[in-house]
C-alpha cells in the first residue's frame, strides 16, 4: 500500500512537471517594447482604492499606447472617486464613471460600463486591469507585440506578485501553478481549456463586443468568463507572462490570500475543484517527503519533479527562493485552506473584495 502510494505520488508529481513544461512554450516571459502608436483603451473597475489611484494612473499614463483610461466607480465609500475626478481634469485621457445610484455591483457590469463609455469605443485595443496592477515602461506595447506574435484576438497575462506577507509568500504562486499544471494551454480554443487574469487582459475591441463583453458575464471571476465567452465565439486567448514588464500587490493578510485562492477555485469549480486541489497539493507536494525513508526511489523522484515545477516556476514568474524552500509547507497549508474554502462556499459565507462568492 504504502509502495503504491509513493509511485502515485510520483506518477502526479512527474505528470504536473511535464504538463508545466509544454505549457511554458505556450506562456512566454515578455519583454519591455518600444512603440508610439496610441491604440489602446485602458478600462478598470475600482472600489474603494484611494490608496491606488494615484500610482495606477501614473503607470496607465506613461504608456504611450494609451489613449483612453476609463475608470468607473463601483461604489466607493472612500475618496477613488475625488481622486479620480481630480485626475481627469489634469488629463485629457482620463473619464471617470460611476455606477447607477453609487450602490455599487458585480465587477463585471462596472468593467462593461467602462468599455461602453464613447472614448474606449474609439480604440482598437481594450486593455482591462486592476487598480493594484503597476505597469513598467514599456508593458503596453510588450502586450501588443506578443498579441500579435501570437495571432491571437486576446492576450491575458499574469504579472509577478510582491508579497506583502507571509500569506503572499505562500499561497502567491500557486494560481499559476495551478494553471501551468492542470490547463493544456495547447487547446485554448476549447472554451474548457482557457482561461483568464483580469489584471491584464488585452482583447481587440471588435472580438470582445462581438461575444458581448463583461455585459453578457454575471460572475466574480469575470476574466476566466470573458475568456470563454471569447473562445465560444470562435475567438482565441493567448497567455503570457508578464513578470518583466508590471507587478501587483500581495494581499498582505493570509486570510486575504486565501480569499484570493478561493475566488479561483470555487468559483471556477465548486468543492469538487477544491476537493482535488488539495489532494493534489498533498499528493506532489507534501506526501514524497513523508515517504521518503520508507520507499526513497519513487519518493525522491516525486520530490525532485516538485522542485523541478517550482523553480520552472519562479524562473518564469520572477518569485523569491524562498517560496521554492517553502514548497512542502505551502502545500500543507493550501490543502487545508482548501477544505476551508469549500466549507465556506457551501454556507455561503466565502467573499472576496466585499463580494460573494458563488458557485
Amino acid at each position: 500500500m504504502v509502495v503504491s502510494l509513493a509511485w502515485l505520488c510520483c506518477i502526479v508529481a512527474c505528470g504536473g512537471l511535464l504538463l508545466e513544461l509544454r505549457n511554458l512554450q505556450r506562456f512566454p516571459r515578455l519583454a519591455p517594447q518600444r512603440s508610439s502608436e496610441r491604440s489602446v483603451a485602458v478600462c478598470v473597475a475600482m472600489r474603494d482604492e484611494a490608496a491606488n489611484v494615484h500610482g495606477w494612473l501614473e503607470s496607465i499614463a506613461r504608456q504611450p499606447e494609451t489613449g483612453a483610461i476609463v475608470a468607473c466607480d463601483d461604489g466607493s465609500c472612500d475618496e477613488t472617486q475625488s481622486y479620480l475626478r481630480e485626475a481627469a481634469a489634469r488629463d485629457a485621457r482620463v473619464g471617470v464613471l460611476a455606477m447607477p445610484d453609487g450602490a455599487g455591483g458585480s465587477k463585471a457590469a462596472a468593467l462593461a460600463r467602462a468599455a461602453r463609455c464613447p472614448p474606449a469605443q474609439d480604440y482598437r485595443y481594450l486593455l482591462f486591469t486592476d487598480a493594484d496592477v503597476r505597469l513598467e515602461t514599456g508593458a503596453v506595447a510588450a502586450l501588443l507585440a506578443q498579441l500579435r506574435r501570437s495571432g491571437a484576438h486576446a492576450l491575458t497575462a499574469w504579472p509577478r506578485v510582491a508579497p506583502a506577507g507571509a500569506g503572499d509568500r505562500l499561497f502567491a504562486p500557486l494560481l499559476t501553478l495551478t494553471l501551468l499544471q492542470w490547463l493544456p494551454m495547447w487547446r485554448a480554443g476549447d472554451p474548457r481549456c482557457t482561461a483568464g487574469n483580469g489584471q491584464l487582459f488585452l482583447v481587440e475591441a471588435e472580438a470582445y463586443r462581438r461575444c458581448g463583453g463583461h455585459a453578457v458575464i454575471d460572475d466574480v471571476v469575470e476574466d476566466v468568463a470573458l475568456a470563454r465567452n471569447l473562445t465560444r465565439c470562435g475567438y482565441t486567448v493567448a497567455f503570457a507572462s508578464a513578470a518583466d514588464v508590471a507587478r501587483v500587490a500581495g494581499y498582505g493578510s493570509p486570510r486575504a490570500a486565501v480569499a484570493g485562492l478561493g475566488r479561483s477555485l470555487y468559483a471556477g469549480g465548486g468543492i469538487p475543484a477544491c476537493g482535488l486541489f488539495a489532494c493534489w497539493q498533498i499528493v506532489a507536494f507534501v506526501l514524497p517527503y513523508a515517504l521518503l525513508a520508507v520507499v526513497p526511489l519513487p519518493a525522491a523522484i516525486a520530490i525532485a519533479a516538485g522542485l523541478a515545477a517550482r523553480l520552472s516556476l519562479a524562473a518564469r514568474m520572477r518569485h523569491t527562493p524562498a517560496s521554492v524552500a517553502l514548497t512542502p509547507i505551502s502545500a500543507a497549508l493550501a490543502a487545508i485552506a482548501a477544505v476551508a474554502i469549500a466549507l465556506a462556499g457551501a454556507c455561503g459565507a466565502l467573499t472576496w473584495r466585499g463580494r460573494t462568492v458563488r458557485r
